[in-house]
């Protein structure tokens, strides 16, 4: 009988250095993600598995407009996203919990401030190694949203410009004379007289 006692004993150490080791490794890996999320030059959150912030780093707090008491602990990162997007995020965080193969590790979703302010952003998101949390980075890509939209614009202006039926059209070089610009109506409307006999 004691000597079972005794195995049992010795089972249990180690059943309990196990669950120290594990332990130990978690809490290694989360200071060494700590130090990344720390350093990161971009806006990093670590999230739950429901979607609560725990960790917030200065980037985020710019970001966002919100200070790291404001955030860690109290609001969902899904707070964060406009509601035309927010189903759709849930439903990646959701697949995420359930199956991380089957959720984007990365995706664009429009990110709402404090102020109202819409950014758009790119969002890459990773399980941390023997936690239930993620660590998600947040690049802001709304500069170059706009300038997609200018450009789009823009094309659209030279279609109507130089590809509408009928209209005479002409590309001159950026240094080209003044004076070319201003004589080329009248010479479009000899052009005109010219071919209808005005």
């Amino acid at each position: 009988m004691k000597g079972a006692v005794s195995t049992t004993t010795r089972r249990g150490n180690g059943a309990l250095g196990t669950i120290s080791a594990h332990h130990d490794m978690g809490a290694l890996l989360t200071r060494e993600y700590q130090t990344i999320f720390k350093n990161n030059g971009k806006p990093m959150v670590i999230v739950e598995a429901d979607a609560t912030i725990s960790l917030a780093n200065a980037e985020f707090e710019r970001l966002s407009g919100y200070t790291k008491k404001e955030i860690e602990r109290k609001k969902s990162w899904t707070e964060f996203v406009v509601r035309e997007d927010r189903r759709r995020v849930k439903e990646y965080h959701r697949l995420r919990a359930s199956d991380p193969m089957l959720a984007p590790r990365c995706f664009e979703f429009r990110f709402l401030d404090r102020r109202g302010q819409v950014r758009n952003i790119v969002l890459t998101i990773g399980e941390i190694p023997g936690t239930h949390k993620s660590m998600a980075s947040l690049q802001d890509i709304t500069e170059r949203r706009r300038a997609e939209r200018e450009q789009r614009a823009s094309e659209e202006r030279y279609k109507t410009l130089f590809e509408t039926p009928g209209m005479p059209s002409i590309l001159l070089p950026p240094m080209a004379p003044m004076l070319m610009l201003i004589t080329l109506p009248w010479r479009c409307s000899a052009i005109r007289e010219k071919r209808w006999g005005g």
